[in-house]
């Protein structure tokens, strides 16, 4: 019996062999292939000689090298199938075979953007009543500090940073450049006019409302940038006061919630736009956007959700009062417990969260009576997603294993 030889694919994954049954030409410029199982897959003809391993594909970078011009010069004139794999012929006598696997992966929906990562899900806390959606959650996902991450622990505790958004590390180092060592294998930090690296401490003389002991309400970093950054994580290097509690609650449960039982609200957040401005006297950071955008691909939110940089309403006159009502009912439920999950800060504890998504918030503290110091730094989403997507393909789950919860 032979042993057909399999394909490479144009990407860095190993798929499971998975023989195709039939394979016809179902148009001029597009195949069709079928699977025994009934699965079925519609490909572009000219999409799969760009994907071509050594023609349209260099076999070492794995990355695109046709040029567009050329690919449309050439048409399909045969398809078939040879020991399972699918087997192509153009008019210019090029041939080319594709991986089973990688196809039946591109027919079954693995290939686009959210594939290898786990859904999001909304989280609220034990308080809150049955009207109100989300999975019910005491604390956070929490795990201990991993001084030398293995792939494994580094997998587990990024799907659940993806899947609620945030978790919590306890029993940490406390040094100085322990939560950028960490940070670090989650990808590279995000430099902002804080830093690379930033402290969060009581100052005499402060230039962010971050910087005193007072409560800081329900709220996201850096809404004035185009793009805020996606994660933040924050370390406790001391701390002795008896406030200055971490406060989250999971935009994306309020905004569902809103949408489900506050229609007009949740329209006047989605759609009424502002200028936000970070005001100093050597940066001027300004965007103009609704409070809560939703990402119409996946879902996922960026919520600006920071009154002291909320600098201007970029909406009509007639619109304002009720931009103002929808906000303050947004930092209410951020600020209600049954939304909100409150947690107290130990030096070597850390939280990472996703700024775009959660509410993140501080009870009051007294500098003058004790002290409290964190580290903070931020992380772009793409590096963290990428790193996930890695760590799944060098894992032995497969994407849409992790997909679903």
């Amino acid at each position: 019996m032979s042993v057909p030889t399999v394909p490479a694919s144009p990407d860095f994954y190993t798929y499971p062999r998975a023989p195709i049954a039939q394979a016809a030409l179902a148009g001029p410029n597009r195949i069709e292939c079928r699977w025994s199982d009934g699965l079925a897959g519609w490909f572009n003809g000219t999409w799969l000689r760009e994907n071509s391993m050594g023609h349209g594909i260099d076999p070492i970078t794995r990355e695109g090298i046709a040029n567009p011009a050329e690919l449309l010069r050439h048409t399909v004139t045969a398809v078939g199938v040879e020991l399972g794999e699918l087997n192509v012929s153009w008019s210019d006598n090029f041939t080319c075979d594709y991986e089973s696997g990688w196809l039946r992966s591109v027919a079954a929906g693995e290939q686009r953007m959210s594939s290898g990562l786990p859904a999001a899900t909304p989280w609220v806390s034990t308080d809150a009543p049955a009207t109100i959606d989300g999975e019910r959650r005491a604390d956070l996902p929490t795990f201990s500090w991993p001084l030398a991450p293995t792939p494994d622990v580094l997998l587990e505790l990024t799907i659940d940073l993806l899947r609620y958004g945030a978790i919590r590390l306890t029993g940490g180092p406390v040094g100085a450049d322990d939560l950028e060592a960490l940070a670090g294998h989650l990808g590279p930090l995000r430099e902002t006019n804080f830093g690379r690296v930033w402290d969060v401490i009581a100052k005499v003389d402060p230039d962010s409302t971050a910087y005193t002991g007072r409560a800081l309400v329900p709220h996201t970093d850096l809404p004035s940038r185009e793009r805020p950054p996606g994660f933040q994580a924050l370390h406790c290097i001391a701390n002795s006061c008896s406030g200055g509690l971490n406060q989250l609650s999971d935009g994306l449960a309020i905004v569902n919630h809103l949408a489900a039982a506050e229609p007009e609200h949740h329209r006047a957040l989605t759609t009424l736009r502002w200028v936000f401005m970070s005001k100093g006297s050597a940066i001027d950071h300004r965007w103009s956007a609704p409070v809560v955008e939703i990402e119409p691909v996946d879902g996922s939110l960026t919520i600006r959700g920071f009154s002291p940089v909320r600098a201007y309403p970029d909406m009509s006159p007639d619109d304002i009062d009720r931009s103002y009502s929808a906000i303050a009912r947004l930092h209410q439920l951020g600020a209600d417990p049954a939304f909100q999950i409150q947690s107290s800060f130990e030096p070597g504890d850390a939280v990472l969260f996703d700024n775009r998504r959660m509410l993140h918030a501080r009870s009051a503290y007294d500098p003058r009576i004790c002290s409290r110091h964190l580290r903070g730094c931020y992380l772009d989403p793409d590096d963290v997603r990428s790193v996930a997507r890695v760590l799944v393909r060098r894992s032995s789950q497969t994407p849409s294993e992790v997909t679903t919860p």
